[in-house]
């Protein structure tokens, strides 16, 4: 007996048709089970495209969306026009790319730095970030020709360094993959290195698992003065509890002086102070420079 899972009335069809197919010939019973009629209404949680394409920008085209360094308010617009958008209570999933879209990594043309930063924003925007899975190694994917298109996008996860051997599935490599052996993009290659790329979501997760605010607090956005309006800042809360990151999406240097944080929500906070984890920024006094690319998220206590 087999029963499939399906999210949505297609899948079955279009993942593992063959699959039922040749059960069913051998005699095998088969039982389909799908989550949703495809309409949207059965789960209480949206994906939402709008930020998206703010983020990215067309999903068959590269280097065209805030990520990549184009219209850096949009990133802070983009979540304020959800709130807009959706209804107060409604349960946001929030992405950078997915099986339909080009890869993040190849979104940004190739730019770690700029693959670092949409990680911190993926894991800690308010809702719920889903991970595609091999962009926390830094798989490229770009559309690719006819006859398999989509396919490009959803290549193989690196596994081992040369994609081979155990675990490694191989369904898809042509000559002209995205991904090609020993390129540094593994699971192998990048799982002990502490300034690698998944070592970095791992520790985004584990930032994100152990501070409440940034899973189910509430959260606003600063506009802030001229010389530094692009850049993105988000602040997040939950009781005693206060975090602020800040990504310098542009791709000039942008200097910013935090001063002092005052109330939210009730609770006074102190001036933001060191942060818990950052990258091509640096702190003088009370101002902060974040170069292209760079990223910084506070912590702060009430007091």
């Amino acid at each position: 007996r087999i029963m499939v899972l399906s999210p949505h009335p297609d899948d079955e069809t279009l993942c593992c048709g063959g699959m039922i197919q040749q059960a069913r010939l051998a005699g095998a019973e088969v039982y389909l089970t799908f989550m949703t009629s495809g309409d949207g209404f059965e789960f209480d949680a949206a994906f939402d495209f709008p930020l998206y394409s703010a983020l990215g920008g067309n999903p068959e085209r590269d280097g065209d969306g805030v990520l990549a360094g184009n219209v850096p308010s949009f990133a802070a617009n983009g979540l304020r026009g959800g709130q807009k958008l959706y209804p107060p209570n409604a349960h946001l999933v929030r992405f950078v790319n997915n099986h339909d879209t080009n890869r993040i990594m190849s979104d940004v043309n190739g730019d770690p730095v700029r693959a670092r930063a949409a990680a911190v924003f993926e894991l800690t925007v308010p809702g719920t970030p889903v991970v595609y899975y091999g962009e926390e190694l830094g798989m490229k994917g770009d559309k690719g020709g006819p006859p398999w298109y989509d396919a490009y996008r959803r290549e193989p996860l690196p596994w081992n360094a040369n994609l081979k051997g155990m675990g490694q599935a191989t369904w898809f490599m042509p000559p002209d993959a995205n991904n090609k052996p020993n390129s540094g993009i593994s699971v192998a290659e990048e799982d002990s290195k502490p300034d690698s790329l998944l070592s970095l979501y791992r520790t985004l997760g584990a930032l994100r698992m152990s501070h409440p605010a940034l899973r189910s607090g509430s959260y606003d956005l600063p506009t802030l003065p001229n010389d530094a309006r692009d850049l993105y800042v988000l602040r997040v809360w939950k009781g005693s509890e206060l975090l602020i990151v800040a990504i310098n999406f542009s791709k000039s240097p942008i200097t910013w002086t935090p001063g002092n944080i005052g109330t939210i929500g009730g609770t006074t906070f102190q001036t933001v102070g060191k942060p818990v984890i950052s990258a091509l920024v640096e702190q003088k006094d009370a101002a902060i420079t974040f170069q292209p690319g760079g990223y910084a998220i506070f912590q702060d206590a009430s007091f």
